[in-house]
């Protein structure tokens, strides 16, 4: 489900199902914007894909910018973006970029950042990223439900 395109009625259909979100975050260059806008591309066409292959279970959230100056700013409103969420029921937050993305520490949010390579990626390298992330995901989810099993 893509947050840009919902309607309420199917919002309100999927919501007890969908507990992850995905953010992708981009940077631009000002000595390589070519580079940089095929860059903002890959992130965008991971995220779709990521969002088909978990379609019910994962919300796709717009795209945001970092500028990579204030690592410190950019991680407050990354935080402030992600507890907003969690307070709307969302325990899974994945955040997609080609630059190291701050860790957000929440009590009950798990944060995976997912990073691709700085280089271009061909297509086969990005249906790859897709994988790798749903994998990391998939990972996360099972250990999260085994913690869950434990506490009871």
């Amino acid at each position: 489900m893509q947050l840009s395109t919902l309607n309420l009625e199917k919002w309100n259909e999927n919501a007890p199902f969908v507990d992850s979100l995905c953010l992708p975050i981009y940077s631009i260059s000002a000595t390589n914007q070519e580079h940089s806008l095929r860059k903002i591309r890959e992130i965008e066409a991971i995220a779709f894909q990521l969002e088909k292959k978990m379609m019910g279970r994962l919300l796709l959230l717009p795209a945001v910018y970092d500028s990579k100056q204030e690592s410190s700013v950019f991680q407050e409103y990354l935080a402030q973006i992600l507890k907003s969420f969690l307070q709307m029921g969302f325990h899974f937050a994945i955040t997609i970029s080609d630059h190291k993305v701050p860790s957000i520490h929440l009590e009950e949010m798990e944060h995976v950042r997912f990073q691709i390579a700085q280089e271009l990626l061909t297509e086969e390298q990005v249906e790859a990223s897709v994988d790798q992330c749903y994998q990391q995901i998939l990972d996360l989810w099972v250990k999260n439900t085994e913690m869950e099993k434990t506490k009871k």
